[in-house]
């Protein structure tokens, strides 16, 4: 095994050969090779999280351009709310029509249970509320219940 200088490998790197070192020295201790495991006080690196990439413009075109060419409001709002407010594809099937707070010059949804089950308020930006405000249109009903789902087809009596 190589190991090169340890200033120029990722911790990653550094932590896979440090495990498969103290798996040989844990190994060649219960043989009686080595009296102790030199390996065992040393501390694996952590790794450092990247953020996730964002699509560039030009990445995020195609799709838009697929979505808005088939024209369903439905799905325009939903891929608005994806793109332009961040949100997770879980936060939106869960997204209730009385989560959404929409003004002429304003708009924010509340996420209730966004990630690690925490309370959100996310803005939405003119096209985000456009696409919200053109779908909800196309629902007739819905609007007197804010406990319809914002994705489903229709509005359901038992709201499940």
């Amino acid at each position: 095994m190589v190991f090169g200088a340890i200033s120029e490998q990722k911790p990653a790197t550094l932590a896979r050969k440090l495990r498969a070192l103290n798996s040989f020295f844990r190994w060649a201790e219960t043989v009686g090779l080595v009296k102790s495991n030199p390996v065992s006080g040393i501390g694996v690196p952590r790794e450092q999280r990247r953020p996730p990439k964002a699509l560039s413009d030009q990445e995020l075109h195609r799709p838009k351009r697929a979505v808005y060419r088939m024209g369903k409001p439905r799905d325009i709002a939903m891929f608005e709310l994806l793109s332009n407010a961040g949100l997770r594809v879980g936060e939106l099937c869960a997204l209730r029509v009385g989560d959404i707070r929409l003004s002429e010059r304003k708009g924010k949804v509340l996420v209730r249970r966004g990630k690690e089950n925490k309370y959100l308020e996310v803005p939405l930006n003119l096209q985000a509320r456009r696409a919200v405000v053109n779908y909800l249109a196309t629902r007739p009903g819905v609007l007197p219940c804010p406990r319809a789902r914002l994705a489903s087809r229709c509005c359901r009596t038992n709201h499940t």
